[in-house]
């Protein structure tokens, strides 16, 4: 997953088009698709390699659509919109309970 983006690099625009498609990162966007919520993944051992499928609920992917909502670091616990959420300063993100 993460070699998509050694390599690609994240999408300037936080805009899920053709070109992010095309670009070989679709498996970072959906990860941190803002609106999914849920993941469900398996893993298969075999002799020569490791297989790994995951689904989405909801799923992301979607073209045209924001990848993530982009707002500014929180400094304090003011800051977080969501309820019951509070700030950590050191990564100025909410953290939800």
């Amino acid at each position: 997953l993460w070699i998509e983006l050694e390599h690609h690099g994240v999408p300037e625009e936080n805009k899920f088009t053709m070109e992010v498609f095309n670009n070989g990162v679709g498996h970072y966007t959906q990860v941190v698709w803002q609106s999914s919520k849920k993941i469900g993944c398996a893993v298969r051992w075999c002799e020569h390699m490791t297989l790994v499928g995951c689904e989405y609920a909801p799923a992301g992917n979607y073209l045209g659509s924001l990848i993530y909502d982009v707002g500014k670091p929180c400094t304090s616990n003011e800051d977080c919109k969501c309820a019951n959420c509070v700030c950590s300063v050191e990564e100025a993100l909410c953290i939800a309970p």
